[in-house]
């Protein structure tokens, strides 16, 4: 069962609450295999062994309608994820066929954090500004004494997006998106050993304890439409 609620109260024409709960589950487990950045995830099905991904969200907001075409969403969340799975089974790429199950932890997730959302739409023009705070981590206490940060805990996203259309012909589109970023677990320091140069090991201290830069990316575009004699629109 995945039972989901949801509510909206309108104060006024420029004012309207809402507030929601949801639960979901997932049958499969995305999981890495490596704590560095690499391509290389994999996806595992539930088994007898392996219980499903469950997960339980709150959320809430107020959303704001102002003349001149302006609206702001305020939103907050809180996520809780059980039964998440991480990699535990050495330094392979890839879990052996034969011992997937036993390569990887079971443990707790929660995310939360808040969404803030501007937009200005006019007849030939719009403009939108999102920007996320939000945490993302992780319980394992196989792994780790503490709650620590999921690789993908990108603490700020910035989006801001601007939609112009000149004619009906014609809409030119810009995009600039930003986040913070993933994490990646580096080395905290090398164990030495006591008669050679060569260290004993490595401690790595509290899991994706390293942030990798931030990220953005700047997307232009420009569609150019059509119509045929028969009514058809071209793109």
């Amino acid at each position: 069962l995945e039972p989901r609620f949801a509510m909206k109260f309108k104060c006024s024409d420029a004012l309207a609450i809402k507030a929601s709960y949801t639960e979901m589950t997932q049958f499969n487990h995305q999981v890495a295999t490596s704590y560095i950045d690499l391509p290389s995830n994999t996806w595992m099905p539930v088994t007898d062994k392996i219980d499903p991904m469950k997960a339980k969200q709150v959320a809430g907001g107020f959303y704001f309608t102002f003349p001149y075409g302006l609206t702001l969403n305020v939103e907050g969340w809180w996520k809780r994820m059980d039964n998440l799975r991480e990699y535990i089974g050495g330094n392979s790429l890839f879990p052996p066929l034969n011992k997937w199950e036993s390569s990887f932890a079971k443990g707790t997730g929660r995310s939360y954090g808040g969404e803030f959302e501007f937009a200005w739409r006019k007849p030939k023009f719009d403009f939108t500004a999102a920007y996320t705070l939000s945490w993302n981590e992780r319980y394992f206490e196989s792994i780790y004494r503490d709650w620590y940060p999921d690789r993908n805990d990108n603490r700020h996203k910035l989006t801001l997006t601007a939609d112009y259309r000149p004619s009906d012909k014609i809409h030119l589109y810009a995009g600039w998106n930003f986040h913070s970023g993933n994490r990646i677990t580096a080395i905290g320091y090398m164990i030495p050993s006591a008669n050679s140069q060569i260290p004993v090991g490595y401690a790595y201290g509290m899991p994706n304890n390293c942030q990798l830069p931030d990220y953005h990316r700047l997307d232009l575009g420009m569609n150019i439409i059509k119509r045929t004699e028969n009514g058809k629109q071209m793109i």
